[in-house]
């Protein structure tokens, strides 16, 4: 069970209407396997509004989370996804 601060839940809420509004991909932040899809869908994201909302989640999640997120669906800081971006080019 994933267990998140105000803060990432305020951006976890940003990500969700972002998301809703500009792609029309809903995510409901009450189920646990749509969170996940919704940090997948984020975490893989090119919209630098999406990206930015995704990184402060991200670093205002506890320790836990992150390795959490990290182990078990191999959703990483945002910084690590940037430089793998750079390298893929």
């Amino acid at each position: 069970m994933l267990i998140f601060n105000q803060t990432s839940i305020y951006y976890l809420k940003r990500l969700a209407s972002r998301a809703r509004t500009k792609y029309s991909q809903k995510f409901r932040l009450t189920n646990e396997k749509d969170v996940i899809e919704l940090l997948l869908f984020s975490s893989s994201s090119h919209d630098i509004e999406t990206k930015r909302d995704f990184m402060l989640f991200y670093i205002n999640c506890s320790d836990h989370v992150r390795d959490y997120l990290s182990r078990e669906f191999s959703i990483s800081a945002p910084m690590k996804n940037m430089v793998m971006m750079k390298q893929a080019v």
